[in-house]
């Protein structure tokens, strides 16, 4: 039996890019509700590579201070099997 070690920055990826299911945007706000005390780990570390590898892109946005972001690629290609 192999026992598979689920890397925690993989869940919390999964975790933020699974609201793309329902919206086609997202306010970084939003992350940090869903992300809860992860959030500021998300934002500062994670987001950068996603931006950086265009998975997620930030849309211009008129709020003050608030990133809107959507997804950049079709959610059925960044489903693992």
């Amino acid at each position: 039996m192999q026992i598979v070690e689920i890397d925690e920055d993989l869940q919390l990826i999964e975790k933020a890019l699974r609201k793309f299911l329902r919206t086609t945007y997202v306010n970084d706000n939003i992350f940090r509700v869903r992300l809860g005390v992860r959030a500021e780990y998300f934002l500062k570390n994670i987001l950068p590579i996603l931006l950086e590898n265009k998975i997620l892109t930030e849309v211009e946005y008129q709020g003050s201070g608030i990133k809107k972001l959507k997804l950049s690629v079709p959610f059925e290609k960044l489903i693992m099997h």
